[in-house]
């Protein structure tokens, strides 16, 4: 297994361990503040002052710790898409000079291109994840708020796998152009040498 593949797995098992960390994190902010709210109401409340009870916002101390976890998840994915912007430009910048050698790069362009739309779309969604959040841990209604935010991160970490697979593609056809392109001048150069 080389180092490229090996790096792939720990940041995707990282990644995975802290978003399904967070998601855990605010379903249990959530559950402990129903159960508190709840524990505090008079035996005689309806179901419906219960629901009203239930949805009340966060404490300033929870409010504050979601916030610093998803700035740090933030922080994370955003490294992550540097990281994976700076592969892309070194993998456009070789198949710009394999290119001008004269290989065949058609397939390589075509990864880089998706990979390039993957990353935008995981962009764009980490520009609008703070907002989410700042409405989730302030809202009065967690429910409905937890489920949107829990879909953003699943969407930007589909985004980044996305990427990855598609850079690792563009890799491997590249790799794959070069030997095949290597492999035939050397079968020129040996049977013009027999000549």
């Amino acid at each position: 297994m080389n180092l490229l593949h090996t790096k792939k797995i720990n940041v995707s098992i990282a990644l995975t361990f802290t978003l399904f960390f967070f998601i855990g994190l605010c379903a249990n902010a959530f559950a402990q503040e129903t159960i508190a709210t709840s524990s505090e109401q008079s035996p005689a409340t309806t179901t419906a002052e219960t629901s009203s009870l239930s949805e009340r916002s966060f404490s300033i101390q929870k409010q504050n710790r979601l916030t610093n976890l998803s700035a740090n998840i933030s922080n994370r994915f955003d490294a992550l898409v540097s990281r994976l912007q700076n592969i892309a430009t070194r993998l456009e910048s070789r198949a710009n000079k394999m290119e001008q050698q004269g290989y065949e790069v058609t397939s390589a362009r075509t990864s880089l291109t998706t990979a390039q739309q993957s990353m935008q779309k995981a962009q764009d969604n980490l520009v609008a994840i703070d907002t989410l959040v700042a409405t989730f841990v302030s809202a009065e209604k967690h429910s409905e708020t937890l489920i949107e935010l829990k879909d953003r991160y699943i969407t930007i970490y589909t985004d980044i796998l996305e990427t990855k697979r598609n850079l690792t593609d563009a890799l491997i056809a590249l790799k794959s152009t070069s030997m095949t392109e290597t492999s035939q001048s050397t079968s020129t150069v040996s049977a013009a040498n027999e000549q």
